[in-house]
């Protein structure tokens, strides 16, 4: 099994934007930070800092909005925005890093 999860962290932009670019929906509900991103809490966001929104998904969820739409899911966030992406699948033995700004 291991250790599987994705994140992405977006500056300038307020959390319920970046669930409408992300196609993500809020349940409203607060989730334990020690859960975030595993099968406990497999979707969650947060406001880790000031000016920063952050993105927890259980697997690979990062790498969907990255690559698996066409165009990509990240073209929506606003240009001044940059966006900081990790995906680690330790079953599989990928890890994946990427930051993303001034499309």
């Amino acid at each position: 099994m291991g250790f599987n999860m994705s994140w992405i962290f977006v500056d300038q932009i307020d959390l319920n934007e970046l669930y409408a670019a992300l196609d993500v929906k809020s349940t409203g509900e607060a989730a334990d930070p020690y859960d975030l991103g595993t099968g406990r809490v497999p979707l969650a966001g947060l406001r880790p800092k000031d000016g920063w929104c952050a993105i927890f998904g259980h697997y690979s969820f990062v790498l969907d909005i990255t690559i698996g739409t066409d165009p990509p899911r990240l073209a929506r966030l606003p240009t001044k925005s940059r966006a900081v992406s990790c995906v680690v699948l330790e079953h599989a033995n990928i890890s994946h890093a990427s930051l993303w700004q001034g499309r």
